[in-house]
Formats: C-alpha cells, sequence, structure tokens
C-alpha cells in the first residue's frame, strides 16, 4: 500500500490543452511526472480513474463553463484532493464560485512565478510527513525499505522549486523533536547488522526530510544540513558548501564545527575534494587524506574525508563533506548514509531558495509599489530619485546606483548617485558627462533600449577607457535604462553588481523598466507640479504674477515694512478705453497690447519691485526700496511716458493711455488690503478726470469711494424698492404749436437725497450691470403709462432711451412687441432713441434690428447727433426716422451767421435723408424762434416745461396746447 503511494507521489495530473503552456511556463515543476487528461471530455470516468492513482496535485483549465464536467467530477471523486484551476484573471466571483468546489485557482503569471511549484511541494511535503508517521507506528513491516526505496520516497530526481509543509509549532513535541540531531549507530556496533542499520537510516532520514521541509531560511538550513551531516556519521567535522552565485567558486556556508576557518573557504572547480565533486558530479571518498593530491592547504590534521554532490537535475548545486582526524572509524561506512542525504539536503536547498526568491521578489515588489507611493506622497523630485537609487541597491543586490539627465546640448547633467560600502548605503561621486557620453549609456538614448552587461563582458558600444575604469571598479554586470517620456529620452538609470555577483537577469531588467517607467512618471509629476504652481502664481498669458502671488507678496512687504519702519508703495496701473481697442479689433490684438505693456513694464520697474497683472487690462506694482515719495511719483511718470503713446503692432497701430493711482504703506493705509484697495480709488479718480493721468490717493477720495459704494448699494434695492419713476417732456410740433409725443425720462427718488441726476445713476446701473433690468422697467412703465395717457391724447407718441447693452440683447426686439401687445399699445406710439454706442459691438446685427423695429410701425430716433465720432456716417447706414439735434448745438445759437450755419446745415442734411429734427434743450424764446425760421419739425426743452410725472402732464399738454394755439393758426 505504502509503495502504491510512494509511486504516485511524484505525479501531477494536467488537463491535455494545458500541457503544452505548463511546460514552456511553469517554474519548479521540471522532475514531476506530468500525466495529461482531456477533463473537457464528456466522459468524466477518465479524469475519475486517474483520481483514483491519488496523484500528488491535477491542474485543469478552469475556463471551460462553470458547472462542467471537470468540475463535477473533481467535486464527486476528490473532495479532499490538492486541485489547481488556471483562469484568465482573478476575481472575487471566480474565487467564490471555485472555492466551493474545494479548488484553488491560480493564473498564468503566478505559474510562472512559480507559485504552482510552491503548491504542489507543499502538498509533497505533507505526503513525507504522513509517510513518516506510518513508519514510526508500523511495527516494522517498512523497516526493510532498502537505499533505492528511501532514494525513491525523497526523491532521487532532485526538484528545482520549494518544498514546503505546515509548520511546525515552535513549542510542540515535533519541534524539540527537530532540532535534536539524529545519531545513527556506529558501524562498530555489534548489535546492529548492516540491514539494521540501513533500515534505521531510512527511518532516521524520513524524519530529517520531515523536518528540514519546515526550514525555509538558507543559511539555518545549512547549518542544520552540516549538523545532522556530523551526527549520522559521527564524522569530527561536517560541512556544507556551495557553488557562489556567481559560478565562478565553491564557497564554505556551514560546518558543525570551527575546524581551520572552514567557513567562507572558496575553491574553484577541481581544487580540493569539493572541488573535484563539483568538477565531477560524483561522490569522492578519500580513506587517507595526508596523500591526496588535490588536497587543499591547511587542511593538515584531517586523515580521512569524503564529498558527496548537492544536486538539482544535472546540476552540482554544492556539496556536502566530512572529515576524520584519525583512523578509527572507516570512512567507506559513511558513503551510503552521506548519498542517501545528499538528495534530501538538495531538496531542502533548493526549497529555501525558492522561498528566498518568492521573498526577493515579494520585496522587489514592494519596492515598486514604495516607489510609486513615494512619486505621490513626495513633492521632491530629488527625495524621489535619491529614494529609487537607494531602493535598487537595497532589494536588487545593486552595488552602485546612479541617474543622469540628458540636456538639451546632449551632456549629461548627474541627478543621483548612491553605492553600498561595508553595508551601508551612503552617496557616492558620479562620473562626468563625457565618461557616460562613451559607456552604453549614448546607445540606450539614441535607441530608447534597455540593455544590461554581463559581468567580465567588454561592450562593443563602449570604449576602452569605459572598459578600463569598470575593470578597475571591479563593476559587474551592468543594467543600463533609458529614461523616456513622452517618446523623448530625458535621462539614464546605471545600476552596478560587483564583479563576485551574477548577472542581472531578464526579469530583473523589466523590472527595472517598470521602476523606470515610475521615474519618468515622478518627471512628470514634478512638471505638472511646477506648471500648476506656476499658473497658479502667474498670469497665462504675460507670464507676470497674478492677483494671488501679489497679494501674498504685499502681505510679506508690509510686514517687513513694519518691522524696519520703512516704507513701500503700490501703483495701481490702468490702460484707458482697453475695451474699445478689444471690440474694434479683437481679442487677438487685445492680447498683444497686454503683452507688450507687460514687457514695458518690466524694463521701467526695478529688480526690487513686484509686477503683476491683476485683471484684464489692470497692473500693480509694488514699489520697494525707494528712498523717497517723489522717486515712486517720477516711476509712476515714466510708466505714464512709456504707455501713453501709439504701439506698432506689424500693420496696426494702437493709440494708448494709462491711469495710475498711488498709495504708500504706512501713510495712507495700515494694511495690505487698505494700500491696495486705496491704490484703486486714486487710480478710479485719475481715471474719471479727464485732466490727470496720475492720482495719489487721500482721504477724500476714500470718501468718495464709500459714497459712491454706498450709492451703488442703494440702487441695487431701488428697483425693488419702487424708488424709480418716469418724467415726460413734451415735444412741440413747429408748424402747428401742438405737443405731438413726449420723452420718458428715468428717475431715482432717493429716500435721503431725494432726486438723484440721471448723468450720476446711470453710468452707475451700467458699472454695476442694472441698465438691462432697470431699461426692461421703463420700457413696461411707459407703455402702461402711455396706454392711459392715449386714453385724452390719442395721438400722442412716446420717446424711450434704449442703452447699448439693452439693446443689444439678443431677445429685445420680440421682448418689445410682447410689452406692447401685453399693454394693447399701438406699435406707432412708440419711438425708440438710441445713441451711437448702440452700433459699436455689430453694425450689421443693429441695422437688422432696427429694420424690423421699423416693419413693425416702431419710430426709430438717433440722439445726441453730432457728438460722436462718424455721426454722418451712422446717418447713411442706419434705418432712421428722426434725428434728435443734441443741446449743445442749440446753445451755440446767437444772431451770427457763423453760430446757425452748424444747425442749419444738419437741417438740410436731415431733409436730404428724409429725417424728422428734433431740437433738444431749447430754453429761450430766441432759440426756438431762430429754429423755426430754419426749418426744425420739433422743439423740446425747459422753454416749453420741464420733465414732469405722468399724473401731471395731461395738464402740461392743455397748457402748451392752448398757449401757442393763435401761431399753430397763423
Amino acid at each position: 500500500m505504502l509503495k502504491q503511494q510512494l509511486a504516485s507521489s511524484n505525479e501531477v495530473v494536467v488537463d491535455a490543452q494545458l500541457l503544452p503552456q505548463l511546460r514552456s511556463c511553469a517554474r519548479g515543476l521540471e522532475h514531476f511526472d506530468w500525466k495529461a487528461v482531456d477533463s473537457l471530455s464528456d466522459d468524466a470516468a477518465v479524469l475519475g480513474g486517474c483520481l483514483q492513482q491519488s496523484p500528488l496535485a491535477v491542474v485543469i483549465d478552469g475556463r471551460v463553463p462553470a458547472g462542467g464536467p471537470a468540475l463535477d467530477t473533481l467535486h464527486c471523486n476528490v473532495q479532499a484532493q490538492d486541485v489547481f484551476v488556471v483562469v484568465d484573471e482573478l476575481c472575487g466571483d471566480t474565487a467564490d464560485n471555485l472555492s466551493k468546489h474545494g479548488c484553488d485557482p491560480i493564473t498564468f503569471e503566478e505559474i510562472q512565478s512559480g507559485r504552482l511549484a510552491l503548491g504542489v511541494k507543499q502538498r509533497l511535503g505533507r505526503r513525507l510527513a504522513l509517510t513518516q508517521a506510518q513508519l514510526r507506528t508500523d511495527e516494522g513491516r517498512y523497516m526493510g525499505a532498502t537505499h533505492p526505496d528511501v532514494a525513491h520516497l525523497t526523491g532521487s530526481q532532485p526538484f528545482a522549486a520549494q518544498l514546503l509543509s505546515p509548520e511546525v509549532p515552535a513549542d510542540s513535541e515535533a519541534s524539540k523533536a527537530a532540532n535534536t540531531p539524529y545519531k545513527l549507530p556506529s558501524a562498530n556496533d555489534s548489535a546492529e547488522s548492516p540491514r539494521d542499520r540501513k533500515e534505521s537510516a531510512a527511518v532516521v532520514l524520513n524524519r530529517i526530510a520531515v523536518e528540514m521541509i519546515n526550514r525555509v531560511e538558507l543559511p539555518a538550513l545549512l547549518q542544520h544540513i552540516a549538523d545532522n551531516a556530523g551526527n549520522l556519521t559521527s564524522a569530527d567535522y561536517a560541512y556544507v558548501a556551495l557553488v557562489h552565485e556567481s559560478g565562478d567558486y565553491l564557497e564554505t556556508i556551514a560546518a558543525n564545527r570551527n575546524f581551520y576557518n572552514l567557513k567562507s573557504v572558496r575553491h574553484r572547480p577541481g581544487e580540493g575534494i569539493g572541488g573535484q565533486v563539483w568538477l565531477t558530479g560524483r561522490t569522492v571518498c578519500e580513506p587517507d587524506y595526508q596523500y591526496y593530491r588535490h588536497r587543499l592547504p591547511g587542511l593538515t590534521t584531517a586523515r580521512q574525508a569524503c564529498s558527496v554532490p548537492l544536486m538539482l537535475g544535472d546540476r552540482v548545486i554544492g556539496v556536502i563533506g566530512i572529515l576524520y582526524e584519525n583512523y578509527d572509524q572507516r570512512i567507506e561506512d559513511q558513503v551510503d548514509v552521506l548519498e542517501m542525504f545528499a538528495p534530501l539536503a538538495s531538496v531542502a536547498i533548493d526549497n529555501a531558495s525558492l522561498h528566498e526568491s518568492n521573498r526577493l521578489e515579494l520585496a522587489r515588489t514592494e519596492a515598486i509599489s514604495k516607489i510609486s507611493r513615494a512619486i505621490y506622497g513626495s513633492a521632491s523630485f530629488d527625495s524621489i530619485i535619491d529614494g529609487i537609487c537607494t531602493t535598487l541597491i537595497e532589494s536588487f543586490d545593486a552595488g552602485k546606483a546612479h541617474l543622469y539627465r540628458l540636456e538639451e546640448d546632449g551632456t549629461y547633467l548627474p541627478l543621483a548617485a548612491w553605492q553600498k560600502v561595508s553595508g551601508r548605503i551612503q552617496r557616492a561621486r558620479q562620473a562626468g558627462s563625457e565618461l557616460v557620453a562613451m559607456s552604453i549609456a549614448r546607445w540606450c538614448i539614441e535607441n530608447q533600449q534597455s540593455v544590461f552587461i554581463k559581468r567580465g563582458v567588454d561592450d562593443p558600444r563602449e570604449s576602452a577607457e569605459v572598459h578600463q575604469i569598470r575593470a578597475r571598479w571591479r563593476l559587474g554586470s551592468t543594467i543600463c535604462l533609458p529614461l523616456v517620456h513622452e517618446d523623448r529620452s530625458w535621462g539614464i538609470l546605471f545600476a552596478h553588481r560587483s564583479m563576485d555577483r551574477s548577472d542581472f537577469t531578464e526579469g530583473e531588467l523589466k523590472q527595472f523598466e517598470l521602476i523606470g517607467g515610475q521615474i519618468s512618471m515622478a518627471l512628470l509629476r514634478r512638471e505638472l507640479m511646477e506648471k500648476v504652481e506656476h499658473q497658479a502664481f502667474h498670469d497665462r498669458l504675460t507670464g507676470l504674477n497674478n492677483r494671488w502671488r501679489f497679494e501674498s507678496l504685499l502681505v510679506e512687504s508690509a510686514q517687513q515694512s513694519a518691522q524696519s519702519d520703512g516704507f513701500f508703495a503700490v501703483l495701481s496701473i490702468d490702460l484707458n478705453r482697453f475695451k474699445v481697442i478689444n471690440d474694434s479689433y479683437g481679442h487677438h490684438v487685445g492680447d498683444q497690447v497686454l503683452q507688450r505693456v507687460s514687457r514695458v513694464l518690466q524694463e521701467e520697474v526695478e529688480a526690487t519691485d513686484v509686477l503683476a497683472r491683476m485683471d484684464g487690462d489692470e497692473f500693480s506694482v509694488i514699489a520697494n526700496d525707494y528712498r523717497s515719495r517723489d522717486e515712486i511719483i517720477y516711476l509712476a511718470q515714466r510708466i505714464n511716458d512709456c504707455l501713453s503713446r501709439t504701439l506698432d503692432l506689424g500693420e496696426l497701430r494702437v493709440n494708448l493711455s494709462v491711469s495710475i493711482g498711488i498709495c504708500f504703506y504706512p501713510q495712507d493705509a495700515d494694511s495690505a488690503d487698505e494700500i491696495l484697495n486705496y491704490a484703486d480709488f486714486a487710480m478710479d479718480h485719475a481715471k474719471q478726470t479727464a485732466s490727470v493721468s496720475i492720482s495719489v490717493f487721500n482721504r477724500t477720495l476714500l470718501v468718495d469711494h464709500q459714497n459712491r459704494s454706498q450709492r451703488e448699494l442703494d440702487l441695487q434695492n431701488a428697483l425693488v424698492a419702487g424708488e424709480f419713476e418716469l418724467h415726460y417732456q413734451p415735444k412741440v410740433n413747429c408748424r402747428s404749436g401742438f405737443v405731438d409725443g413726449v420723452e420718458a425720462l428715468l428717475r431715482w427718488n432717493h429716500p435721503q437725497l431725494g432726486y438723484v441726476p440721471p448723468a450720476e445713476f446711470i453710468p452707475m446701473a451700467e458699472r454695476c450691470g442694472l441698465i438691462e433690468k432697470i431699461g426692461r422697467w421703463v420700457i413696461n412703465q411707459a407703455c402702461v403709462e402711455c396706454a392711459q395717457l392715449q386714453q385724452s391724447h390719442s395721438a400722442l407718441r412716446v420717446a424711450i432711451n434704449i442703452s447699448a447693452r439693452q439693446f443689444n440683447v439678443d431677445d429685445f426686439v420680440p421682448n418689445l412687441f410682447a410689452t406692447l401687445k401685453k399693454n394693447k399699445l399701438s406699435p406707432r406710439c412708440l419711438e425708440l432713441e438710441v445713441t451711437e454706442s448702440v452700433v459699436m459691438y455689430d453694425v450689421g446685427k443693429v441695422v437688422e434690428k432696427l429694420t424690423q423695429l421699423r416693419a413693425g410701425g416702431i419710430t426709430v430716433a438717433i440722439d445726441d447727433f453730432g457728438t460722436g465720432y462718424s455721426s454722418l456716417q451712422y446717418l447713411a447706414e442706419l434705418p432712421l426716422d428722426v434725428l434728435k439735434i443734441d443741446k449743445s448745438f442749440i446753445d451755440r445759437l446767437d444772431d451770427r451767421w457763423e453760430s446757425q450755419s452748424l444747425v442749419k446745415t444738419i437741417l438740410m442734411m436731415s431733409r436730404e435723408l428724409d429725417l424728422k429734427t428734433v431740437a433738444e434743450g431749447v430754453e429761450s424764446e430766441s432759440q426756438q424762434i431762430k429754429l423755426r425760421q430754419l426749418g426744425c419739425d420739433y422743439i423740446q426743452g425747459y422753454y416749453y416745461s420741464r420733465p414732469v410725472p405722468a399724473d401731471e402732464l395731461a395738464v402740461v399738454i392743455e397748457s402748451i396746447n392752448r398757449q401757442y394755439q393763435p401761431r399753430r393758426i397763423a
């Protein structure tokens, strides 16, 4: 029974369609017996028959539909069997479904990493432990197992992967027994026959095999092997030597006793008895070691020596050796025991090595994850690349790691260099740019490919000088990794191992490439952070400081000034009529103007000054380190002179002027906020005063601003509070003498101040964005009151002033007709007065809207004619009915012919264009007589009546009509 179990202990049942892939990628399973079976067959008996042979493990394809024949058969026949199911990827649903069947899901990536081998050998370890228990409790039926049987039990073909079994508690009896070396009866013991002794060896070796399975720390395992080798053979000295990872020499790692410094002894193939075993792969036993021709110097007291190979497949990984200082025992009698022990030790060493490899793999994966976290957890690029270099040394057994940045001129700028010296990681000196350029770095940069150079190889892509330096520094294997960002090589990363270390592997190179991507990501993050920081603190268009940065530096200047009893000033600079430039030439021209202005300002201010673009066409300067107020005022004058001129923008010439406000700290302000606000107050004052370009803050400006701010707040509440009124001024027909129409004029009746002049609150409403809302109220209220007036004066037409912003709203025309309809008022009763500012936006759209209004019956008049720059042009382009002559022309009317000629010309031109004329601001008898004589159609002004409320208008109209009735008849 036991022999049958042992016969199948090395067998793995595999789904037939998985077998080719497993053979190509499975790591650590090379020495198992594979048995293929078609798990997708409808005949589940095939799989069931294989499972009855008790294989070590079963590997099936989990990509078949859930509940297929494979899983059904497994569930019915081997619920306690060790089954691995290959899946494309692990997810919660997959794991839960397979767990219900008692299966272990695994991906091809995990198989390649060695997890399948670990799991299979873990099963083997448990089976060996069970076998040992059977051997202990059996009354001798299997004590007669021969040497080949034990070899088969422990695996005459050593495994190349990890062998695991359940951990043994440290305080258990099994653990205590495991820490007690076993000792076989001596060959001289008369009570033990050779057969009994071999049977005892089989039992002891099985116990040792199980114990070694639980030792996964390689140094402790090797010491355990050395101790057991000494006890099994009663040798004076026993040692374990392993082939170094470089493959150059055999090194003694563990010994049961300190004998002639056996530990760390190194010898090459053929040197010493161990070197001969390494060279030949066969056991060497020397009963008379004193005369052994390959004896190592120094072992003068050794009389007998034996060494057996530790094998993995056909490869020698090390040796187990024993020495005797006398001839009391025959060393030849120990060969069988050592040769039975060596395969067990080989499996255990391979197990521990694979465990260490997986631990290292996990450590490297964690290192990559650590690097990734560092990239997002550290704002410093320098700390990131330092951490990457030290991680490479710590996790990848590199002796040195250094990183360079490729500059635009082709040179290599050192960024970081670290090395391990005497077990400590410390900063290192970096090679010069010229030497790096002669290394493999140039090829990697040009081809954007990673390479690794094997130790002792002079790569032809490197110069002879580099070869000499590598030899002098004892550099072994090297990885060179180009750092690529947005398809451009921006740097190079080197990692070196010392000459006595093994070469880097392809797998490590791939991990390095992943790290290289992390480094490039760190660079990208730094660039993004710098870009975000620059954008956060600087103006996108001009590159100057923005408002946020300016205000932060202003606070610093105020604090420094307070500590040093110094002073500084803030200059607030605004471009005059910049909106006109944007509207006339387009925003791209406006942007060019702002960029040119910013360059002029940078040339004029001092290096210690702070210059910023605050918003739109507004700039500010913190004037530091000036000795007097006059010097700062002189700076403002220089800026004004430089910017009050014509700018040449290619074929375009733009006229500029500026308004500058100045405020001094601490004379005028007590805080950073105050000085900035007060400088703006001063600038506003300069802007509103035609004769002033530069204004220095004073307290009067503050009071004016406070009053203006309060007035703006009151204005916002005026509409809701019902403080607006409409007053009407009659328009008299010069021919009939009757009132033919009225003009609706907006009045604000402030509860404390009384009537506020329109010239004061209308611009305020435009600045506050209230003009459209107020304009809609005016139209609606005028229509309501006009409808009431129509009851007594049916032919009366009401004129309403329309602001440019109100007129250019898209739905202005339909809303206007809707208001007329709601109030049952004929469009012929309405006259709209527009100014030249209406056509500043888009002449084509204005003409279209005016045409729609006239087609609907509404009269259109142009107001304030003669005060603009292109009045004649607008008269020719716009569809108009009425022209209103501005009061400034009427005021100049007298008996002189020259003063009358301009008004006469306007009247003649209007008749040619078929436009009715209205003279505004008529205040005297002489003015109305001259206008009648010159042929004006309508007169409006104080001469007839002031604007009056709607409830007084009917009386005023009747009075005018009665007063001038005789003239109408004449």
